[in-house]
């Protein structure tokens, strides 16, 4: 149990000084000392910095996952309860309950700042967690609300950008006290999204939009 317990211990240790301070700037002397052990006793679990740095991969990999999985959950949820017009409430509690919880989760932001510190050596899992992932969620979701007619006529691929970029730029973790400005600001984006996209009347039926025709 103590072996376990160590291991544990060290990969979170390992995730706070490598988020802090990028994969170079670490070593496996300053992570044995956050954990006030000697440097010797860390290389019964790991036998070197690179094997403790991959054993943080699959931690991260299901940590995004189960995000962007949950966050495709609630939309499903969101499209089966959606009468009619889609309401500015329904968009913003979608996107502002992923957002808020990476935005204030010690761990979501300790993975967020290792992919970005991390990025020059390894570009691939930043871009593909933060970027790739989210934009395939979206851009789906968008078609589908496209197709329903409750948003308006347009490119989904650029609707997702258009509606992504703002939202994960406000996971930058500029200023952690400002949090609450930063989630108002999302908020604000989400508002001005809707005003230009969501449709202001109800879907015409399909007999409508024929004899329409």
């Amino acid at each position: 149990m103590e072996g376990t317990s160590t291991r544990q211990r060290a990969l979170d240790a390992a995730l706070e000084l490598f988020s802090q301070r990028g994969y170079q700037a670490v070593s496996m002397a300053d992570i044995a000392g956050a954990l006030d052990i000697k440097a010797p006793s860390l290389y019964k679990y790991f036998r070197n910095k690179e094997e403790l740095y991959a054993a943080l991969t699959p931690l991260l990999e299901e940590h995004y996952t189960t995000l962007w999985t949950a966050a495709g959950r609630r939309q499903a949820q969101l499209e089966r309860d959606l009468t009619g017009l889609l309401r500015v409430e329904e968009l913003e509690g979608e996107a502002l309950a992923w957002l808020e919880g990476e935005m204030t989760g010690p761990q979501a932001i300790a993975f967020r700042r290792l992919l970005t510190l991390n990025q020059v050596q390894s570009p691939t899992p930043a871009t593909h967690w933060l970027w790739d992932q989210p934009m395939v969620l979206y851009q789906d979701f968008f078609t589908r609300l496209v197709d329903r007619e409750v948003l308006r006529r347009g490119g989904p691929h650029l609707m997702a950008m258009e509606y992504l970029a703002p939202l994960l730029q406000t996971l930058g973790d500029r200023v952690p006290d400002h949090q609450a400005a930063y989630l108002e600001e999302a908020r604000a984006h989400i508002r001005q999204f809707h005003r230009i996209f969501a449709r202001r009347e109800q879907p015409q039926s399909g007999m409508s939009r024929l004899f329409r025709r």
